[in-house]
This record gives C-alpha cells, structure tokens and sequence, in this order.
C-alpha cells in the first residue's frame, strides 16, 4: 500500500512538470488586446484564431496558456496584434480546459523587439 501511494505521488509530480506556461519568441512580439479599441483603428483584419490548452493546472495558468499559443498562432498569420474576443473554462475529470478566440490583425506600428 504504501508503494501505491509513492507511485500516486511520483506521477503527479510528473504531471506537474508539464505545467510551464511558455511563449515563444514570435508570440512574444504579438501585441494582445482584450477588446476591440482605438488603438487598433487602421489595422487590417487577418482572420479569426481559436487556441486550446488542456491539463490539471491552475486555471490562470492554462488561460495564459491558451493565450500564448493563440499569440502564437496569430503571428503565424503575420499578425503583429491579436484582439481577445472570447475566453471559455471547462472541467472535466479534473482537467481543465481554456480555449481562447480572437482575431489576428497586422498594424503599421512596429512591433516590440
């Protein structure tokens, strides 16, 4: 019994091991908005991204997550800006699941380097 409950521990601390949230360097240049404002008047509409992450982290975390991959996903569009337009949470046995909506725009302002 007690060799069940080292081997529970070791594979949630594995699971753990997969919980950094990380951005890559094209995302990292990709500004986010959470709505549509002024400061994007001017920029052209790429089109529509939509980005899931998945895992038992804390739900910060896999929101962050799923924002980074669609920061991700816009800059392979050619995007320079991202507009946040929707953000759902699930649960389901006890994963959680974000998934993150917006829209890629490119804009005239250059990006941060």
């Amino acid at each position: 019994m007690q060799t069940n409950k080292y081997l529970l521990m070791a594979a949630y601390v594995v699971s753990l091991a997969g919980c950094t949230a990380t951005m890559t360097d094209r995302a990292a240049k990709v500004q986010v908005y959470d709505q549509m404002s002024s400061l994007v008047d001017g920029c052209t509409q790429i089109g529509p991204v939509s980005a899931k992450a998945e895992h038992a982290m804390l739900p910060s975390t896999i929101i962050y997550q799923a924002k980074n991959d669609a920061r991700d996903k816009a800059a392979a569009m050619g995007a320079n800006a991202l507009v946040i337009t929707n953000t759902d949470m699930s649960t389901h046995l006890g994963y959680r699941e974000a998934t993150v909506q917006g829209i890629a725009l490119r804009c005239n302002w250059k990006s941060p380097t």
